[in-house]
């Protein structure tokens, strides 16, 4: 209870009555009289020892963090030693699964105010879409105290897998074929390496080949005849509304355990060139060209770099994703992406328009950029996700292009600048609104890995006819 409640109690009210009547009439108090003892109409022992209350009565975490951190504090009194036990509760999200029960017991001693935290685990091994909720509650405080408003929260965790949107009558969009350079020259043969395994991969030089088809996208096969010639075909012909695998090339540390720890864990990203604090980089360049599906409705798909950054690079691969989810920053530059169209309008415009998205121009390229989408968090607990799109040229469902150079090391040093603004000279903003005044890839992080893949959905066939990553000192690529 806090000390401005008001008391209503029938028991109060009289007492109250009389003392105000008292202290208003000096002809009732004769000029000898004692000044009336001062009258405490709250129990002595609950104000002193204070409240317990938790910090906010609703509390939201990304699954990608791994956690959630609750407050409680100590209001209006801090005499003697005061404890209260908390625990946890399902709702739609469930101990065991999405979380891990907790409870136990906060306590203060004599003249602590200071506010006291608990964390409770939130499980990143089974991603999933939307978000689910639990409770958290205060209860037997002890020493005097009393429970406070809020005494219990809700804690709201958003799942970190992304789900591109729920079914609807798409607008039929006319199709628009992906044609090759013509200067590419890139075909499967029969010594090229081919795999229909969920996870396999292979090694051409500083890079490595992936299938990478951990949600099962029918009838996957991924080939590879060198670093600059690799492809995908599926038998993937439906609509699904999610992305189901995203086989692609990388350079740097790579998601297959297996070849990671062969290659020599965190010896082979320096030895693949990678591995380079953001403070010494000074070339990132990227030369990706590749023929794919026809435009939407014919298929769906996105043509993806993304760039991983780690406060400390990984040593091992240790096979449960933690070295996935312990990096700090994800910078995901769409190169091209054959989008979905709702209601006369492409999907990622949608999430654009949510996330207070604003447009950069980088070393001459134009894109659509916008960070910390809430529903699409890739990073651990204090990092940022960067998500980023080269402007679409023509069919506006087919965003970007098929043959560009992307140039890394500039775009990661426009977001390692303090206060960034737009195209139009106005500050960028978080998804949620808020101003970005600090770095958001901090200096002392490492680059560990560029990964380019073909995030599918449906549609088939795709093929790269040229990929080159060029680091530091390296020839230029394209």
């Amino acid at each position: 209870m806090h000390a401005n409640t008001v008391i209503t109690s029938t028991r109060v009210l009289p007492m109250l009555a009389a003392l105000l009547l008292m202290a208003s009439t000096p002809a009732s108090r004769p000029a000898h009289a004692e000044t009336l003892p001062e009258v405490n109409l709250f129990s002595n022992h609950q104000a002193a020892s204070g409240t317990l209350e938790l910090s906010s009565g609703s509390i939201g975490a990304a699954q990608a963090s791994g956690r959630v951190t609750v407050a409680v504090m100590r209001a209006a009194g801090s005499a003697g030693e005061v404890s209260v036990a908390y625990s946890t509760a399902n709702g739609t999200a469930k101990a065991g699964s999405d979380y891990t029960k907790a409870g136990g017991t906060l306590t203060w001693a004599k003249n602590d105010t200071s506010t006291k935290s608990f964390t409770v685990a939130v499980s990143t091994a089974s991603p999933f879409a939307g978000t689910r909720s639990f409770t958290i509650a205060l209860s037997d405080p002890t020493g005097g105290a009393a429970l406070g408003s809020p005494g219990s929260s809700a804690v709201t965790i958003t799942g970190s897998k992304q789900v591109l949107a729920s079914p609807v009558p798409p607008v039929v969009v006319p199709p628009v074929v992906v044609t090759p350079p013509a200067s590419a020259q890139c075909a499967r043969s029969s010594g090229s390496w081919v795999s229909n395994s969920a996870y396999a991969a292979t090694k051409f030089g500083d890079y490595t080949v992936e299938n990478n088809n951990w949600n099962s996208t029918p009838g996957q096969v991924t080939w590879g005849a060198s670093n600059s010639c690799w492809g995908v075909t599926t038998n993937s012909t439906a609509e699904t509304y999610d992305v189901h695998s995203a086989p692609g090339i990388q350079r740097g540390w790579t998601q297959n355990c297996t070849m990671f720890d062969q290659l020599g864990g965190a010896g082979w990203t320096a030895k693949s060139g990678m591995g380079i604090q953001v403070s010494a980089l000074t070339k990132a360049q990227v030369h990706w060209a590749f023929t794919a599906p026809a435009a939407y409705p014919a298929s769906r798909w996105n043509a993806l770099i993304d760039t991983y950054f780690w406060s400390t690079l990984p040593t091992t691969c240790a096979g449960n994703g933690s070295e996935f989810n312990a990096k700090m920053v994800d910078l995901m530059v769409d190169q091209q992406i054959n989008d979905q169209v709702l209601n006369g309008q492409s999907f990622y415009a949608q999430q654009a328009a949510k996330n207070h998205a604003t447009t950069v121009t980088i070393s001459g390229s134009t894109y659509l950029t916008y960070v910390d989408n809430p529903s699409q968090v890739f990073n651990a607990a204090g990092g940022h996700t960067i998500e980023m799109f080269l402007q679409p040229t023509g069919n506006f469902a087919l965003w970007g292009s098929n043959n560009a150079v992307t140039d890394l090391a500039a775009i990661v040093k426009f977001w390692s600048q303090p206060n960034p603004v737009d195209d139009k000279g106005k500050p960028i903003l978080y998804g949620n609104g808020s101003v970005i005044t600090t770095p958001v890839i901090s200096m002392s992080l490492y680059m560990g890995e560029i990964y380019a893949a073909f995030e599918q959905d449906f549609g088939t066939p795709f093929e790269t006819t040229d990929f080159c990553i060029a680091m530091q000192n390296e020839a230029n690529c394209g």
